[in-house]
């Protein structure tokens, strides 16, 4: 049990107790009642100082919902939400840094260029690879670099030289793809998909994120598409720190789910999400639960980065001062009541 829950059920017990001994204070508290029979007069002044004291409680509790309630709610849905603007800034400057590479490998290095133009020999193959790898290790974000050449029966990577069917059937699959190079081969625009990797040396399974970059126009590597595989962990490490037991965290993109930290999200489930971020919905239920929705898009691609919070732990802290205010309340109104009594009983 946290301290908002705790706090809350001592307030709820404490607003009990006062409602308890106020009514047994007017209404059966023997010579101590005040409602039992008196004059008139003593009734107009007693009304006169109630009315009083509910005008006062009542101008509290309109303060406090017309004023505070929104107030405080404005200040949790805009921490959160600057919490994950700041998230997904820094996913964008790993997927900037990633399409500048794109970019330069392209454009700007002259070495690689040479290298690709060179007739086809083993010092050719190694030059390739290591100007690829160079490019590899300026992040840790980049796992690794392909190059794909539809003239070619050969990919260039970071790590070596494959067959395009090997290479696809043994180091990274894509179970829902029959032919991958075709497929990649015909993208006009950046996409991405998932893949997956079964390390050879000590066979243990690891998701995969490919960048597929078609053609740049009047690039110095007209031909190529480049790839660009990025471990599923390292989103998970930026989006994770938004995540707990009450919060979930993915991105989707195209009505597809690049990455998700629920580990039962279904094909199904993802549609209904897509489709709650689509329509600018705020819940979103999952297996009987309510989960409040923060939504960024990306600047860099049309990925929509979302962050899901358990709708009882987003607003907990108001649900304390709501019973707070009811504590108070019933507080005031005990004091009061009191008050009214004594002088009335002096009088």
């Amino acid at each position: 049990m946290n301290i908002s829950s705790a706090l809350f059920i001592c307030c709820k017990e404490i607003y009990n107790v006062f409602i308890v001994l106020s009514v047994r204070l007017l209404f059966h508290g023997g010579d101590f009642a005040v409602f039992t029979k008196h004059s008139k007069t003593f009734y107009k002044y007693l009304f006169s100082y109630l009315s009083v004291m509910v005008l006062c409680l009542s101008i509290l509790v309109l303060f406090v919902v017309l004023y505070l309630f929104p107030l405080l709610k404005s200040n949790i849905t805009e921490s959160h939400s600057t919490a994950l603007m700041q998230t997904a800034g820094a996913l964008d400057g790993k997927l900037e840094l990633l399409y500048q590479t794109s970019y330069q490998l392209a454009y700007s290095n002259e070495n690689l260029i040479s290298y690709y133009i060179m007739d086809e020999s083993p010092i050719r193959d190694v030059k390739i690879i290591s100007e690829l790898e160079s490019y590899s290790a300026i992040s840790s974000f980049i796992d690794e670099i392909g190059l794909l050449n539809p003239k070619s029966e050969f990919i260039y990577t970071s790590t070596g030289v494959y067959p395009i069917d090997l290479f696809f059937k043994n180091e990274y699959q894509y179970p829902t793809v029959k032919n991958p190079k075709n497929l990649f081969l015909s993208y006009t625009t950046n996409v991405t998909m998932s893949a997956s990797h079964t390390s050879a040396a000590t066979h243990q399974y690891h998701a995969y994120i490919t960048f597929i970059n078609p053609p740049y126009a009047l690039s110095n590597l007209p031909d190529i598409t480049m790839l660009f595989w990025v471990r599923e962990r390292e989103l998970a490490e930026v989006l994770d720190i938004l995540s707990s037991e009450s919060t979930f965290s993915a991105i989707l993109s195209n009505g597809e789910s690049i990455y998700s930290s629920l580990e039962f999200a279904s094909g199904e489930q993802t549609n209904e999400l897509w489709t709650a971020v689509s329509n600018n919905a705020s819940h979103f239920r999952i297996d009987n639960e309510d989960y409040v929705l923060f939504v960024q898009k990306s600047k860099v691609n049309d990925w929509i980065y979302v962050y899901g919070i358990d709708e009882d732990e987003v607003f907990s802290s108001m649900n304390v001062i709501r019973m707070l205010l009811l504590t108070v309340t019933a507080i005031a109104a005990a004091i009061s009541i009191f008050t009214i009594w004594y002088y009335m009983r002096l009088n």
